[in-house]
């Protein structure tokens, strides 16, 4: 439309010097003429020689950032042109895991000169947030042409990326989903300490009293306070808490906030695994990373501040997507290793998935599905993640 508009005017300046040159003053007119059929060739020219000396690049000030914070995406421009270039209109973009305000701006270069664009952007989302050089486009002097030097079309090739950390909730230690796991868990390991105990004593179990404050959270049988409806202690030393297990799906949501969920799911578990290492209990737990099914142990909490920074990077992918492993690691599947009970978080609680869960389940593991928002399907322990991360039963 710009360049209609100076093409328009261009016209226009040309039928007023040929009315100079035919009523006014032929030689006056004819020099007004020739100056106009030049100036376009020349102002196209300078162009042409500008567009091939203009390099520019982008990067972050930061590698990480909390939401809410800010950090700065800098594009940095370079003209080695021996000439002023014509104006240079830029565009900058954010992803939804980032916030900005004005991203277009127009700058011109003097001879041989390098310019800085920095942007302030906000963390908003958590994940992998990308930022970057949507267009640059150079125009002539006369307005007349414009040349597009680069357009974003997907493959980032002008962008930076930051990661953007979810947060860890702090939630009550009096959770439904945390009790009826460690529940499962509990009985697990009372059946192996039953003939331990009965060998030495010949008693099966352990005593008991009730919880007073300054006893070890991680001494607390979640099983048999669920029934008396008070906290119990354990008296006995002997063996270990059962570890307790968790899958994050690496299947996204589809929707076009999908990534809203996905960040529910992270901090969901997050809060999950908080309470958990609050307990005093072990976490064993599985994500994707590079296509493939990793393990950590999660005992304390600088392994809770480790996951936190790895979700910054956190992806999702696409249901079908090519190369990926089954959606429940296999030594859980096979049965190499047993867990008692497994928690999955998952956004795509799809027929796939809950085929996974089943084999499992008929090997004797119980499974606890934890969703980010109500889905059409259902399965016999499938919970939501409140608004204040208190896990909801569904079922």
């Amino acid at each position: 439309m710009r360049n209609i508009k100076a093409r328009m005017e261009y016209l226009l300046c040309l039928l007023l010097a040929v009315a100079y040159l035919v009523f006014l003053d032929g030689r006056a007119g004819m020099f007004i003429l020739i100056a106009f059929a030049v100036a376009p060739l020349v102002s196209y020219g300078m162009l042409m020689y500008a567009k091939s000396r203009i390099s520019f690049g982008v990067r972050m000030t930061a590698e990480t950032l909390a939401k809410g914070q800010n950090a700065e995406i800098v594009a940095e421009f370079r003209s080695t042109s021996v000439l002023p270039t014509p104006f240079i209109q830029i565009k900058l973009y954010t992803d939804k895991h980032l916030e900005t305000d004005t991203n277009e701006y127009k700058l011109a270069f003097a001879p041989k000169a390098d310019r800085v664009i920095s942007k302030k952007v906000m963390g908003v989302v958590c994940g992998e947030g990308v930022a970057g050089i949507q267009s640059v486009v150079m125009t002539d002097y006369m307005g007349l042409k414009t040349i597009v030097l680069y357009e974003e079309k997907g493959l980032a090739e002008y962008s930076a990326r930051i990661g953007v950390l979810p947060n860890i909730p702090d939630t009550t230690l009096k959770n439904a989903l945390i009790q009826n796991v460690s529940a499962v868990a509990a009985s697990e390991e009372s059946e192996e300490v039953e003939d331990m105990t009965r060998a030495v004593s010949g008693v099966p179990g352990y005593e008991h009293r009730e919880y007073v404050p300054g006893d070890q959270i991680k001494r607390i049988n979640w099983k048999l306070s669920s029934k008396q409806d008070k906290l119990m202690v354990r008296l006995d030393e002997g063996v270990a808490d059962a570890k307790q297990y968790a899958v994050l799906d690496y299947v996204g949501n589809s929707s076009e906030d999908g990534i809203f969920a996905e960040e529910h799911l992270i901090e969901g578990f997050l809060a999950f695994s908080s309470i958990l290492v609050k307990l005093g209990k072990d976490l064993v737990f599985y994500r994707t990373l590079k296509n493939s099914w990793s393990r950590m142990n999660v005992k304390n909490v600088e392994n809770i501040y480790e996951l936190q920074y790895d979700f910054a990077r956190a992806k999702f992918h696409g249901k079908g997507s090519i190369g990926l492993p089954p959606r429940l690691p296999e030594e859980l599947i096979s049965g190499e290793t047993k867990a008692a009970a497994v928690t999955v978080f998952t956004n795509s609680p799809d027929e796939e998935l809950m085929a996974e869960i089943s084999s499992l389940e008929s090997k004797g593991t119980e499974c606890f599905v934890v969703v980010a928002e109500p889905v059409g399907i259902s399965a016999k322990n499938m919970w939501l993640i409140g608004d204040n991360y208190n896990f909801e039963y569904l079922n």
